[in-house]
């Protein structure tokens, strides 16, 4: 899963079980009604700007997504009566992106639809609690999902409302950007600004330059460097790169790689190519200098490092997933570091991020 698809989807892609018991049924009907609980706590925090952000760049509101979350789950609600009371129907579709679009999810307050779910929620369950385990095996057809059991369906129901809050709570750490002067933020903030030409040298060719600048590297950035994924282009070109704290991107607390990167992404900027790495660090060889008794602070990267914004290789977590820049006692390194989607970078961490 790349960068993009896992920020549209932060708990993964939809995937059913299909051996069932009757506790598991009972476990999955129990989460129904946390899904407009959940959905209330995850939105309390939020003013009416954040609440009108899109979660991704292309994505719909917060609001739109409370909006979207009763829709579908009453439409989910008449599918499943359906299946309940004829055999195998066709499931209707709606275009939900059209849907998002009409006045009524502009205008009406969130807390219409929470409230809808809450009720929709109660009168749901009340049905499911009342059915026999064979019937959850009755069928319906989907457009999406093809045939399935009614099983099956009722885990996409709750899944689709945790995909949903997940979505939410991605902005969720955003909230505290209020709390800093905009002049700490991208793009009114201090900043690094260095042009960068990549491209237009073979693999072998790269590597005698950094050999030749004395750049030493650890066994992580020579291991990503050697990968057969990691390829150099071979086209020659310039790109403008600029240098932030993970703060400056809002996150007074820290932030996953996720988060950094999606906000990077609603402020404009870009991920680095990943072979723009050596270049860097070519180029920028009066990096100050650090000596190997710096010590960090709870999960801070390595004093005066430099982490280059760009997408993993793999999602292997023992895999490196990208390059860093450091000055040890006058030796210049670029460095591979290893870092799962879990990890939370200081606020103080620095990235290099490109821009058009």
């Amino acid at each position: 899963m790349d960068l993009d698809e896992k920020i549209r989807f932060p708990i993964g892609h939809f995937e059913p079980r299909f051996e069932f018991t009757d506790e598991d049924r009972k476990h999955i009907l129990d989460q129904i009604p946390e899904i407009a609980k959940n959905l209330r706590l995850v939105t309390q925090d939020f003013n009416d700007e954040q609440l009108r952000t899109p979660y991704r760049t292309g994505g719909w509101t917060i609001i739109q997504i409370v909006h979207h979350l009763a829709d579908n789950d009453m439409n989910a609600y008449i599918r499943f009566k359906r299946a309940l009371t004829e055999e195998e129907p066709l499931a209707s579709s709606y275009r939900e992106d059209l849907w998002a679009s009409l006045q009524e999810y502009k205008d009406l307050p969130m807390e219409d639809s929470i409230m809808l779910l809450e009720i929709l929620h109660k009168r749901f369950l009340t049905l499911l609690r009342g059915i026999q385990p064979e019937q959850f095996r009755r069928k319906l057809r989907t457009e999406v999902l093809g045939s399935i059991t009614l099983d099956v369906a009722i885990q996409r129901l709750v899944w689709h409302g945790q995909h949903h809050i997940a979505q939410i709570k991605s902005l969720k750490s955003v909230t505290k950007i209020g709390v800093l002067n905009q002049e700490e933020i991208y793009p009114h903030c201090p900043m690094e600004i260095r042009v960068v030409e990549v491209g237009g040298v073979s693999k072998p060719q790269l590597k005698d330059k950094l050999q030749q600048c004395s750049i030493r590297m650890n066994e992580y950035g020579i291991k990503l460097f050697d990968d057969e994924k990691f390829v150099i282009s071979p086209t020659k070109r310039r790109l403008e790169t600029v240098e932030l704290a993970v703060r400056n991107l809002g996150f007074l607390d820290g932030a996953t790689t996720l988060q950094l990167f999606q906000m990077a992404d609603t402020l404009g900027l870009q991920l680095c190519p990943i072979d723009l790495s050596p270049y860097l660090r070519i180029q920028y060889l009066d990096q100050p200098e650090t000596c190997t008794s710096s010590t960090e602070k709870g999960n801070q990267a390595p004093s005066g490092s430099l982490t280059i914004a760009s997408e993993p290789l793999t999602e292997d977590d023992h895999f490196p997933k990208g390059f860093y820049l450091r000055n040890i006692e006058g030796e210049l390194w670029l460095r591979g570091y290893i870092a799962d989607d879990l990890h939370v970078w200081n606020p103080h961490d620095r990235f290099i991020f490109c821009r058009t």
